[in-house]
């Protein structure tokens, strides 16, 4: 993932939006760095395999490397993540917080609120929220039904729709944004 940001966000140009997209799960090392945890990672290797999300800050946030104008990054994965130890799993509740970033154009969607859940569903075949990312994006986020979907639609349509199925299953999951 982190070769892939090396060689295709160069080529970005200042009228392009990036896309940075993640569902999954994250943890905590035993030097409280955060990473988001790829499919192939070790957990015992995470500054090996695994994404440290300041790094990734970095180089999202580098205007000489990623000449885009708008970022956009997606987060599918709870606020708190497994914190590495020789005996036990901890609980840490501000995971995802370094990659909201405050720096212009970038918009940051999480599918949760620090103390929540982010709840897959197998009948949807995907973690509800990244369903209702899919859902929005095909048309159904287009709110005002001008034939494009901007951000604040996308999210809105999201938000509401992932607290609804939340409150029909019996979950609490609060989507989140940021956006400057």
């Amino acid at each position: 993932i982190m070769r892939a940001h090396q060689n295709w966000l160069p080529g970005a140009k200042p009228e392009d939006t990036v896309l940075f997209f993640f569902s999954g799960h994250g943890a905590t090392d035993s030097k409280e760095r955060n990473y988001l945890i790829p499919v192939d990672a070790q957990i015992d290797l995470l500054e090996d395999t695994a994404i440290q999300m300041e790094r990734l800050n970095e180089i999202l946030d580098d205007r000489e490397r990623v000449a885009a104008k708008k970022v956009i990054v997606i987060l599918d994965s709870c606020h708190s993540g497994a914190k590495v130890g020789q005996k036990a799993f901890l609980v840490e509740g501000k995971l995802l917080d370094p990659l909201f970033n405050d720096v212009e154009g970038r918009i940051t969607f999480a599918s949760c609120n620090r103390d929540e859940s982010s709840y897959e569903n197998e009948e949807l075949g995907h973690g509800v929220f990244s369903y209702y990312i899919a859902e929005g994006l095909k048309g159904s986020g287009d709110q005002d039904g001008d034939g494009y979907i901007d951000a604040d639609e996308l999210f809105t349509y999201v938000a509401d729709s992932v607290r609804s199925w939340g409150k029909q299953h019996g979950y609490k999951q609060t989507p989140r944004k940021q956006n400057n």
